[in-house]
């Protein structure tokens, strides 16, 4: 057996990953189109030079355009079922994934986004045979820091549903 192959059927698990972060590139462009988002994109090809990270504060500004094409539940649901998909044509049995809901609670509630994340995962340990532990995060950004909280209480109050830790992620200096 090559080593390539050996690699390829091998059972691995990635624990750590952004849900947001790991949006097929197509999708993203769907999801804006559907959702009448701007992006400063139009094509598969702008979008993977804009990929191209120059530092954090432009990965933190393509992160944010991103995360502004998640409008609904059902974008929720699609970008986990991708996800999952994914992870199983590469035989990653488990995934540690993080996301922020706090970014995208004006659109979508917390438990809304649990529910539809937890849509696609029932239905990728089922079919696929793999299996997501969910990281909500929060962002050091959140102002008043206060609202930090909503996330906490809302995460501890969640934990039997596929939550198994908490995140803080976000720039680390003002």
């Amino acid at each position: 057996m090559t080593l390539e192959k050996f690699i390829r059927l091998m059972p691995k698990v990635e624990l750590h990953v952004h849900l947001e972060g790991s949006i097929r590139l197509e999708t993203l462009l769907t999801l804006a189109e559907r959702n009448d988002v701007a992006l400063p994109i139009n094509s598969i090809e702008e979008l993977q030079d804009w990929y191209q990270f120059s530092d954090f504060a432009h990965f933190i500004e393509v992160y944010f355009a991103i995360c502004s094409c998640l409008r609904t539940q059902d974008d929720f649901e699609l970008i986990a079922a991708e996800f999952l998909k994914h992870q199983s044509e590469q035989n990653i049995k488990y995934s540690e994934v993080i996301f922020t809901p706090y970014t995208h609670h004006e659109h979508v509630t917390f438990d809304e986004q649990l529910a539809a994340i937890n849509r696609a995962r029932k239905k990728a340990e089922t079919g696929l045979g793999v299996r997501m532990g969910l990281v909500p995060d929060i962002s050091r950004q959140i102002r008043p820091v206060e609202e930090s909280f909503l996330v906490v209480n809302w995460a501890a109050q969640n934990m039997d549903k596929g939550i198994i830790a908490l995140g803080l992620g976000g720039p680390e200096v003002d």
